[in-house]
């Protein structure tokens, strides 16, 4: 592929290619979420797209209702998530690209409450290390979410965020059966 061209959302096999960001560009907590081995496609930047805060009272009221069954502390919860808005044009987020099954597809939009408002399925621009351009899906927040603002890229997943990381999906897996 040169540099000029974009791949569609599907890899072979119907496989949608997916860019994860933030916590779930581990390739350990993401095959937890789906609940299956995955293949991871490497490191991308995510363009056109910034990383905003969210609290739980910013969460539309469905995704709060189905954090606050599951445990969630109100007073502690923060989560991060790609915006389209206030965009600095020279700079982007980091994630892993994934060839996800239609079946992972379907369990990870769920783990992100997509059914909720929370987050939209979007395409997105990355750039691979080589320099190509794609055109893959991810998580967007909708237009006009409330965040507390705009945060840096970091990379916060060090061993205790994994392990509270991994916790929180399996007590999330476990309160769906």
């Amino acid at each position: 592929m040169n540099e000029q061209e974009t791949s569609t959302p599907q890899g072979p096999s119907e496989e949608t290619l997916h860019v994860a960001y933030g916590p779930l560009r581990d390739p350990e907590v993401m095959e937890r979420i789906v609940g299956a081995p995955l293949t991871e496609l490497g490191h991308v930047a995510i363009t056109g797209v910034g990383l905003a805060e969210q609290r739980l009272e910013h969460l539309p009221d469905e995704a709060q209702a189905v954090l606050r069954e599951q445990g969630v502390n109100p007073n502690t919860f923060s989560s991060t998530g790609l915006t389209r808005e206030a965009v600095d044009p020279n700079g982007g987020i980091g994630g892993t690209l994934f060839a996800l099954t239609p079946d992972q597809t379907e369990k990870l939009d769920e783990y992100e409450l997509t059914r909720t408002g929370w987050f939209n399925r979007e395409n997105v621009s990355v750039t691979t290390p080589q320099g190509h351009e794609l055109t893959v899906s991810t998580h967007v927040l909708p237009e006009a979410s409330q965040t507390v603002g705009l945060v840096p890229e970091i990379s916060y997943l060090g061993a205790d965020q994994k392990a509270t990381t991994l916790k929180n999906i399996d007590q999330y897996n476990n309160g769906k059966k």
